[in-house]
């Protein structure tokens, strides 16, 4: 499998212990590290699939600030998940005594406190979401992307122009847009 020969080629130790055993070891990820993996993957096809359909409107020496633009579009969508979120939490717990019964359990309540419970995990979640997203970004606070030899320089410009073949290449389906089946965690 291509993400496994993946892991093993991009890991020192794994290399290493391949190089010297033979043997194929399956290094496990921190989950941390799997989430932010995540979250960069998501960006990275993302901004993929825009260069590859708008190539005119986007410069690919620009991916690594357009990458981190999506990731923080994942940021702002959360952050209106959490608001909305603390918005029913505050309104689940002004309602958590207003009810009553006659006789009997008070069902509500009990209604009322698990709307409360569930969302105080999500508003939870979504922070380590959150942490997540922050450390995915800072990751890319010290990524340098190379330009690709299809790229050339004008002499009389400080920006790149794609070539002729990388025009080419970007227009409509572009096969690194399925990477994102391949890699799969």
């Amino acid at each position: 499998t291509l993400k496994r020969a993946y892991d093993l080629l991009s890991d020192k130790e794994s290399r290493r212990l391949f190089d010297e055993t033979g043997e194929w070891v399956d290094v496990p990820l921190d989950p941390r590290q799997t989430k932010i993996i995540e979250i960069l993957s998501i960006g990275l096809d993302k901004t993929l699939f825009k260069i590859a359909t708008e190539p005119q409107k986007f410069q690919f020496p620009k991916i690594i600030d357009l990458i981190a633009t999506e990731i923080e579009e994942q940021r702002k969508e959360l952050n209106i998940q959490k608001a909305n979120y603390e918005q029913a939490l505050a309104v689940s717990q002004d309602l958590l005594e207003r009810f009553s019964v006659s006789e009997g359990k008070n069902l509500m309540r009990s209604v009322i406190s698990k709307r409360i419970s569930i969302c105080e995990f999500q508003i939870a979640h979504i922070a380590e979401q959150m942490t997540r997203i922050d450390e995915a970004l800072d990751y890319l606070k010290k990524t340098e992307f190379q330009i690709p030899l299809a790229i050339e320089f004008s002499k009389n410009q400080t920006s790149a122009r794609p070539s002729a073949d990388t025009k080419r290449v970007f227009k409509g389906y572009h096969p690194l847009l399925d990477w994102g089946e391949l890699i799969k965690f």
